[in-house]
């Protein structure tokens, strides 16, 4: 689980059900809301970060010994989750 550096959005992975959640946070209050699954990964997502600015998060789908992929995911407040699979 990791909340963003601007104290905006939190996100965590689910290694056993290949998903990730993405939440507005209040930094302030610990107030965790709106809930934004995405459950398109094909295999067990693990670990997560976000960039600098808040703006993308990057999320490893482990496949098996030594393989996996990146992602890199931009959340645009309202709107469904949009993923990119960062080139090998």
């Amino acid at each position: 689980m990791k909340v963003s550096p601007n104290g905006k959005k939190l996100a965590k992975a689910n290694q056993v059900r290949f998903t990730i959640e993405i939440f507005d946070f209040d930094d302030n209050t610990g107030v965790v809301s709106n809930p934004v699954m995405d459950d398109d990964f094909e295999q067990s997502t693990y670990g997560l970060e976000f960039s600098g600015s808040s703006e993308y998060l990057y999320v490893g789908e482990y496949i098996g010994t030594n393989e996996g992929n990146i992602f890199s995911i931009r959340y645009e407040g309202g709107e469904p989750p949009r993923e990119f699979l960062i080139p090998k």
